[in-house]
């Protein structure tokens, strides 16, 4: 390498060392024209010149500021206790591993239900989330809990296996309540499964259902709790000692920005706030639309094949729900079902400006579906059971904020403050660029 294509190794030096020393440090490399172990020792110069040139006291500041922001972070951060717990669901030997996953899939938003959530917060055994209630509505406490502090996740053993396992896990600022809360889910799993057992199994005695349906409501199945719910002595987060960690390396980090790229970073910083400012600004003017969720089970997988796969019979349901709405601004397109990955599932989305019309859309929606199927059923002459067993598991949300913008509506805001970001970067390069090609003004001398 020439000592020109080595001329990067002036900008690790300090920039009092370059200005000083800089064309003669150059000058030199093109003379020596150093190879590895030569610009290994340069390198290790300027290292140790950067080093030396540090000031301590700065360094140490930083560092400091650092651990104390990081520690008043980590010691006000609530913890968090985890309990857990696994149950087993056991297809009969005549069943297809399908249904037991099925009825797994049923059970799971049984117990996520809002219902089921509702009333699990509000017992005074339990008590959950009591300052959350008294600054939000209870469905946000709901949605915070389900995205936050609850899960629960199937597993299959090995593929075409007839057992189906739900591991649930909660997290709670206290253990106790953790874990009663988990026995409580467990108790609520167990009791609905041999709730629907038993119904199924009194269905098929009076005639009311076919054994095919039985059959598909896994009749025979059975339920084990594997793994009793823990009870966890130490929390599991924060981890504070991983955020005093991070602080002080964030302090270490401020500075060396601060000290080396002072002038440059502001530069950037004010081209970013100005970017932020006009990506508000934009996202402002953009309408956000308000999502209404709800969720139905049908009777059996054809049905609901009938529901999604018969475009007419969807037109229909839309133009009935939309009579029943009388609003202008609800529009077929903002009307969408789609099935789940349980085959008797039935999810039905309606989104608006305003989020009354989403949930009245969303009302009438399922009265238009319910309605018609059973005036379907009733002109087929069904013999048994006239009317479809519909079950709507998740009543409509009326929710409370609207949906962030998707992709398309967000790709101006990012255009803008990414652009305003480049565009600060750049103004400030050019900047130090043209300080150093420019000439210097000499003082005039006037004889």
């Amino acid at each position: 390498m020439t000592g020109a294509d080595l001329k990067w190794l002036l900008r690790l030096y300090p920039r009092q060392w370059r200005e000083r020393y800089g064309e003669e440090f150059v000058g030199l490399l093109e003379d020596v024209k150093p190879g590895f172990g030569g610009v290994a020792d340069v390198v290790w110069e300027a290292c140790k010149m950067r080093i030396a040139s540090i000031d301590g006291r700065k360094l140490a500041g930083f560092a400091l500021a650092g651990l104390v922001i990081s520690a008043v972070v980590a010691y006000r951060t609530p913890e968090k206790f985890a309990s857990s717990a696994v149950v087993r669901l056991t297809a009969p030997a005549d069943a297809e591993p399908e249904v037991v996953r099925a009825e797994a899939m049923r059970l799971q938003r049984e117990v996520l239900s809002r219902t089921s959530l509702s009333n699990l917060i509000q017992q005074p055994q339990l008590e959950l989330y009591r300052s959350e209630r008294k600054r939000k509505p209870l469905e946000d406490v709901i949605e915070q809990m389900k995205k936050e502090d609850l899960g629960i996740r199937m597993m299959t053993p090995k593929p075409g296996s007839k057992e189906t396992v739900l591991a649930l896990t909660y997290f709670g600022p206290d253990p106790a309540r953790a874990r009663l809360l988990v026995e409580k889910l467990v108790r609520r799993l167990v009791d609905d499964h041999q709730n629907t057992q038993r119904m199924t199994a009194v269905g098929l005695a009076e005639h009311t259902i076919t054994d095919a349906e039985a059959k598909m409501a896994g009749l025979g199945s059975r339920i084990d709790v594997l793994d009793a719910p823990s009870l966890d002595k130490n929390p599991v987060y924060p981890n504070r000692m991983m955020m005093l960690f991070t602080g002080v390396v964030a302090g270490i980090s401020g500075f060396f920005l601060f000290a080396g790229l002072r002038r440059f970073w502001k530069r950037v910083a004010a081209g970013t706030v100005g970017a932020v400012v006009a990506w508000v600004l934009v996202f402002s003017y953009l309408q956000q639309p308000f999502y209404s969720r709800s969720l139905m089970q049908v009777d059996s997988p054809e049905t609901l094949r009938t529901i999604v796969g018969n475009q007419e019979l969807l037109a229909g349901f839309r133009d009935e729900a939309l009579q029943r709405v009388g609003s202008p601004d609800l529009q077929p397109e903002q009307i969408r079902i789609e099935a789940g990955v349980d085959p008797r599932a039935l999810g039905i989305v309606v989104w608006n400006n305003n989020r009354f019309v989403a949930q009245r859309g969303n009302q009438a929606m399922i009265t238009a579906i319910v309605d018609n199927l059973v005036r379907r059923r009733a002109a087929a002459g069904r013999p048994r059971g006239g009317s479809p067993r519909l079950e709507v598991v998740d009543p409509p949300t009326l929710p409370v904020s609207p949906s962030p913008p998707g992709f398309i509506l967000s790709l101006p805001q990012w255009l803008v403050l990414g652009g305003g970001a480049l565009g600060a970067m750049a103004a400030s390069i050019l900047s130090r660029r043209t300080q150093r090609t420019l000439p210097q003004n000499e003082p005039s001398v006037v004889g």
